[in-house]
C-alpha cells in the first residue's frame, strides 16, 4: 500500500465505525412499547373531606383590577369575595368584604 493510501482508508475505517455506532435504536428502554407491559397504575385524586363547604349564604363583592408591571400588557382580573351585607341578589361592585377567614 501506499503512504498515501494507508491515512486515507484509516480515516475512512474510523468514520464507518463512528457512524455505525451512532445508528443504534432511538426508543429508550423503559419506555412502555405495547401490551406486552401493563400501564402502571396512575394514582387517585386526593379526596376532599366532606362538610368542608360553608352552610351559610353570604353576599358576593366584585371588584375588576387591571394588574400590570409597566408594559404595554395589562392583565385585567375579576376578584369575587363574600362581602357584608344581605345574601343573594346580584354581586355588588366594590363592596366591603366580610371579617373573617375563607375559604371556611
Amino acid at each position: 500500500m501506499s503512504r498515501r493510501r494507508t491515512p486515507a482508508l484509516l480515516t475512512a475505517a474510523l468514520l464507518a465505525v463512528g457512524v455505525a455506532g451512532c445508528s443504534g435504536d432511538a426508543t429508550p428502554a423503559n419506555r412502555w412499547s405495547g401490551p406486552a407491559e401493563p400501564p402502571r397504575a396512575i394514582a387517585p385524586a386526593p379526596r376532599v373531606p366532606a362538610g368542608t363547604a360553608p352552610t351559610t349564604s353570604f353576599a358576593v363583592g366584585v371588584r375588576q383590577l387591571k394588574l400590570n408591571r409597566g408594559g404595554d400588557r395589562p392583565l385585567p382580573v375579576t376578584v369575587w369575595y363574600p362581602a357584608r351585607g344581605t345574601a343573594g341578589g346580584s354581586p355588588e361592585p366594590s363592596a366591603t368584604a366580610r371579617p373573617g377567614a375563607f375559604p371556611w
